[in-house]
């Protein structure tokens, strides 16, 4: 490596990234840093503190005895440098450091004793200081420099020389011949043969490298000896292809290697000329059950194929191991497979999401073949078990891991989606040839390191601090006879944060209101129906797979109400728009004459009222033209309805409330509030009447309507005589939400301001006052966990949280959680013990939770 300011890169790492803490958790890079401030505060006065801002390159070799040396190489600018930092060795050494001097080939060997570390060995030839701490590797380059031999006599390594830049932090060139051996300290021995593999990528290359605040890049050439068969000659004349894998792969995959091409035919070709090239072709034509398995296996693939850990099973290395193929078309990869296994493909088992989703599980009865193809190009091959999904087929050791990678396609929770895989593409080229991704805390899993290399094996501590970083991405791609390749590694300390859902399902938009869990008439179980801000209506499975979807022209004001249209058990869902009522059945489809055409806008979202439950349903909305209009549940007018029009626009849904025999339909405008009978006709006059806050709700307490003005005070209307009488709470004019839940003796009332949820007892005392940091949806959503224990929920917009809050004012446990809306909480299956809590998530996801 070339480092063309040691110190300003030293410091750049200290004091310009926003990933230092997390590096402090490592040994070595503690090590390094107490090492380099050593090296630094006894250098700033001496000759040698040039050295640390000008060009200086180090190597790395393997000794003896497994362990890696380093070399430092310095070259000098004349002779009065050498003379000078010769000088300051032989007398100006600080307190306690003393040389001693030897001679080799002619040349002087210094020996720095260091009071209580390593000793250090310098010695000058040629115009270059030499320095390390192995004597031997020293004596070995004052050899190498007396010697006629020269790294510039390697083509390959003059390929990537002159592809260096000259600006960047550093210069790193790496030879492949050697990298296993320099690796092996690292990882078990056993280990070694996939380390070699490494020997696969080239001969020789350059990386600029450039420390950013938020990632560490490296970009450059890989070259290969003309006489050698690498990496290269896998894609000659292969031009780099646009990607489209990621489409299919689970967003919780760990490590990727994904091969991109543009004719199978020719990667076909190219593959055999390599192994004739190697002496491994007898070899492979030999391994195959028929001799035309390998024309057969290429047919099917189309452009591309990946190697993917799902991470399904952290137990169980392969577990979550999968090989997908793009195919041409899905029908041709089965007339292949049908041609290479010499029978009809049959099934073994399916795949059951729910009755409408059933997908074939195939077992591979040529497992070796594909084995002895892709072995040359994947350091394993997991195809036992295969099915096929959207034009690609997926290979798989186990029928879960097949199953669990279907799931995460049915329910479009694949990486291309991921917000933060997004962020990471964008620091590598639109088009490739291969592309290898590793999540960074799971390395472990993926390897086979040494029990003591914390590298790769890290303890909790820094497998928490690993989490930080999205991951490590190398992207390789032809030119002419190189590869050129980009290196990422991505901080993300958000990533941590990811939420722990149990699925989380794809919509084309974000969640644009809360989601209703509806029941399915058929199954008793529950789905959820759910609305995204592109307007589509969705109805989607208790597993998180959409059964349908609909476009509205506006979104839905109301809430979802579910009626039985025919009175024959089977449900429907009602709702409105601004413009229209609409009533769907459980497909999707309208019903009869629905939707109704509003003759003017909604102001509101629509009531339901059945009013003796006897299914004869009566739908309000009030309208632009200060009206309320009431349907029965065919979609005609009641004429019977004779309310007067209001004097301001009705924003909020109407009421319905019965008191001792009497029906109270109630609702209110920016200045009256209106309490009518079910003809429309005035029920009560309210005396000293006033303006109600437009996210209260009324509730009637003890022959008293109960509700809050605009100034966040509790207002109570006798139904006897209309007398209003007031209790000052906040007293303040701003904007609230209020609700009462009550239970038996029990009745408690919830006021929610932008930053505060609030707790009152039956005589208004304050039980809890909640501060939230962030701004609170005017909301709160009362959930009963038992019969005499409730929950309130809450929705902070501007943090993208939702909290779900105990009713003597603490968090429950977990919470607050992600979320982009309010939410639903119930049990969506007969068998689950745990509740489950809907609500809309980042990237056009819905998510479900577990709440136990």
């Amino acid at each position: 490596m070339r480092i063309n300011n040691l110190k300003g890169t030293y410091k750049t790492i200290l004091n310009k990234t926003n990933y230092k803490k997390e590096l402090e958790s490592f040994n070595w890079f503690n090590d390094f840093v107490k090492h380099s401030d050593v090296l630094i505060d006894n250098v700033v006065e001496t000759p040698l503190n040039q050295i640390l801002s000008n060009n200086l390159s180090v190597s790395l070799h393997t000794s003896g005895d497994r362990s890696i040396d380093a070399l430092y190489l310095y070259r000098l600018k004349n002779k009065a440098e050498e003379s000078s930092i010769k000088d300051y060795l032989r007398g100006s050494l600080p307190n306690g450091f003393h040389v001693d001097k030897r001679r080799y080939n002619a040349n002087d060997i210094y020996e720095i004793v260091l009071p209580q570390s390593d000793n250090y060995y310098v010695s000058f030839t040629s115009g270059i200081l030499i320095v390390s701490k192995s004597s031997l590797l020293v004596e070995k380059s004052i050899r190498q420099v007396q010697s006629a031999i020269s790294l510039l006599d390697d083509t390959s390594f003059n390929l990537v020389l002159k592809t260096m830049g000259q600006s960047d932090d550093a210069n790193l060139f790496v030879n492949f011949d050697r990298i296993p051996d320099a690796l092996l300290p690292l990882f078990d021995r056993s280990y070694y043969p996939e380390l070699k593999g490494l020997k696969f990528f080239g001969s020789w290359a350059e990386f600029d490298v450039n420390i950013k605040d938020d990632k560490l890049l490296l970009n450059g050439f890989i070259s290969s000896n003309e006489n050698q068969n690498k990496l290269n000659q896998i894609f000659k004349d292969c031009s780099p292809q646009y990607s489209k894998i990621s489409k299919v792969i689970p967003a919780n995959s760990g490590l990727i290697l994904a091969y991109t091409y543009n004719k199978s035919t020719k990667l076909k070709n190219n593959l055999n000329t390599y192994l004739k090239n190697n002496n491994l072709q007898s070899d492979y034509k030999k391994g195959f059950s028929n001799g035309n398995s390998e024309d057969l296996i290429f047919e099917l693939m189309d452009s591309e194929f990946a190697l993917v850990d799902a991470n399904i099973n952290s137990l169980s290395p392969k577990e979550g191991s999968f090989l997908v193929l793009k195919t041409k078309s899905e029908n041709r990869a089965k007339s292949s497979l049908s041609k290479l296994f010499n029978k009809p493909l049959k099934e073994t088992s399916f795949y059951q999401l729910d009755k409408q989703t059933k997908i074939a599980i195939y077992k591979n009865d040529r497992e070796n073949d594909f084995t002895n193809i892709f072995k040359h190009l994947l350091p394993y091959t997991p195809s036992k078990y295969f099915s096929f999904y959207n034009n690609h087929i997926f290979f798989a050791n186990t029928k879960e891991s097949l199953k669990q990678i279907l799931y995460a396609n049915i329910l479009g929770k694949t990486i291309h989606y991921n917000s933060y895989n997004k962020i990471f593409s964008e620091n590598f080229a639109s088009k490739q040839n291969v592309y290898f991704y590793c999540n960074l805390a799971n390395v472990a899993k993926h390897f086979n390191p040494k029990p003591k290399c914390t590298l790769l094996n890290p303890n909790a501590e820094q497998k928490e601090a690993l989490n930080n970083f999205y991951g490590l991405g190398i992207q390789l791609a032809t030119n002419n006879n190189m590869l050129y390749s980009n290196i990422c590694i991505q901080h993300n300390p958000s990533r941590s944060q990811e939420p722990q859902t149990i699925w989380q399902s794809k919509l084309d938009s974000s969640v644009h209101l809360k989601p209703s869990i509806v029941l399915n008439h058929y199954t008793k179980e529950k789905e959820i129906l759910i609305q995204d801000l592109s307007n589509k209506v969705y109805l989607i499975t208790p597993d998180g797979r959409i059964l349908w979807e609909k476009k509205l022209n506006k979104p839905i004001l109301s809430d979802i109400y579910q009626i039985d249209f025919y009175k024959n058990n089977k449900l429907q869902y009602l709702f409105n728009t601004e413009d229209r009522i609409y009533l769907l059945d459980r497909n999707g489809n309208n019903v009869e004459r629905y939707p109704i055409n509003l003759s003017n806008k909604a102001t509101n979202g629509l009531a339901l009222f059945d009013y003796d439950k006897n299914k004869n349903y009566r739908i309000f909305i009030a309208t632009a033209d200060h009206k309320t209009q009431v349907y029965d549940k065919k979609g005609s007018i009641i004429t019977g309805w004779k309310a007067s029009k209001s004097e301001h626009i009705v924003s909020q849904e109407i009421q319905h409330i019965r008191n001792n025999g009497n029906d109270y339909i109630i609702y209110a405008d920016e200045n009256r509030n209106y309490v009518l009978n079910r003809r429309g006709e005035t029920r009560l006059t309210i005396k000293d009447d006033f303006s109600r806050n437009k996210l209260s709700s009324v509730f009637c307490v003890n022959n008293k309507l109960v509700t809050t003005d605009s100034y966040a005070n509790i207002r109570f209307i006798d139904l006897k005589d209309g007398n209003v009488t007031t209790k000052n709470l906040l007293n303040t004019e701003l904007s609230h939400y209020f609700t009462m839940v009550s239970k038996g003796s029990e009745t408690s009332y919830i006021l929610v301001t932008q930053n505060k949820v609030m707790i009152y007892n039956n005589k208004f005392k304050e039980m809890a006052s909640i501060d939230i940091k962030g701004t609170l949806a005017l909301h709160a959503d009362i959930y009963q966990f038992s019969s005499t224990d409730y929950k309130i929920g809450v929705y902070d917009e501007e943090n993208k949280k939702i909290y779900l809050i105990n009713k003597d004012g603490s968090f429950y446990k977990n919470f607050p959680l992600k979320g982009s809306s309010r939410f639903s909480i119930g049990f969506l299956t007969k068998k689950k013990s745990n509740f489950n809590l809907i609500v809309g998530g980042e990237n056009n996801y819905l998510y479900n939770y577990t709440v136990q």
